[in-house]
């Protein structure tokens, strides 16, 4: 095929020579930009190319990665849900430990006057003994 080409241009050479040089210096110009404007397309389509497959991965990566922080979202959401859960719990058994305390606060006064109100009938060792404890109980402060 190369040889066709170059006798072919061996004999349209021939039979073109009347026409001036400077028609053959234009025409191979314009070959050069030619051959050149696809070089220059050939490597911008390369290097799109290498882009894309860049900015894919890309894209791949940041979107495991959104789903990963999603998944941790969740997580702590389920967790300050709990934590809340458990705070309302917590104050709900302060309240009502607070409660209890109360109550057994006003028992204990009450079973300590009536102690305080059954003493004097007691023999004397046995007041001797109990006198302290009634002197550092709450009710005496």
């Amino acid at each position: 095929m190369k040889r066709c080409l170059i006798f072919g241009g061996f004999l349209l050479g021939g039979l073109v020579s009347p026409i001036s040089g400077a028609v053959f210096d234009d025409t191979r110009t314009v070959v050069d930009q030619w051959v050149e404007a696809r070089k220059t397309t050939a490597r911008v389509r390369s290097d799109w190319a290498v882009e894309k497959e860049i900015l894919g991965r890309s894209l791949a990566a940041f979107e495991r990665e959104l789903t990963i922080l999603e998944k941790q979202l969740g997580q702590v959401d389920t967790g300050r849900q709990r934590a809340q859960s458990e705070l309302s719990a917590i104050a709900k058994e302060k309240v009502s430990l607070r409660l209890a305390s109360d109550t057994l606060g006003e028992s204990v006064a009450q079973l300590e006057n009536r102690i305080r109100s059954v003493v004097p009938g007691f023999p004397s060792p046995m007041i001797e003994k109990i006198e302290p404890l009634l002197a550092e109980s709450p009710m005496s402060r």
